[in-house]
């Protein structure tokens, strides 16, 4: 599903007992997902792109990738209120990403960091950032 942050005060935030962050990926490579928290447990042909957002959970120099999707919920029809029913569902992948790479350098950062980090950038740098990032959006799309 599509990476996107978990906030409120809502029912369905706080009665879930696992909550994801978004982290972003910062490396100047594609980093490998893997099956377990080990570089030498890689999935082939699976890998987190360059700019890419996931939902996962840190563990240790690991990230567990979750699956987070937010559903109609039915079973609320009927109350009087004009927030739409909804529940969100966290599911596990079975796929970890490391968070530090082989030689220490960082590959993701949780998105709360980078959306600051690119807020204190000047703007020039910004609009540079910005068109780099577009072209990698647009290559992820194809």
């Amino acid at each position: 599903g599509e990476a996107h942050r978990l906030e409120g005060s809502d029912d369905a935030v706080r009665n879930l007992t696992i909550q994801p962050e978004v982290w972003v990926c910062i490396a100047d490579h594609y980093v490998p997902y893997s099956a377990s928290p080990s570089h030498d447990d890689a999935v082939w042909g699976k890998d987190c792109k360059v700019g890419s957002r996931v939902n996962a959970v840190k563990e240790g120099d690991w990230l567990r990738v979750m699956d987070v999707r937010t559903v109609f919920n039915a079973t609320s029809i009927g109350r009087r209120s004009f927030k739409l029913p909804t529940k969100i569902i966290i599911e596990e992948t079975g796929l970890f990403l490391p968070l530090v790479g082989q030689t220490g350098q960082s590959l993701f950062k949780s998105h709360k960091l980078a959306l600051l980090a690119e807020a204190a950038q000047p703007p020039v740098a910004r609009e540079a950032l910005e068109s780099v990032a577009g072209e990698e959006a647009k290559c992820a799309l194809m």
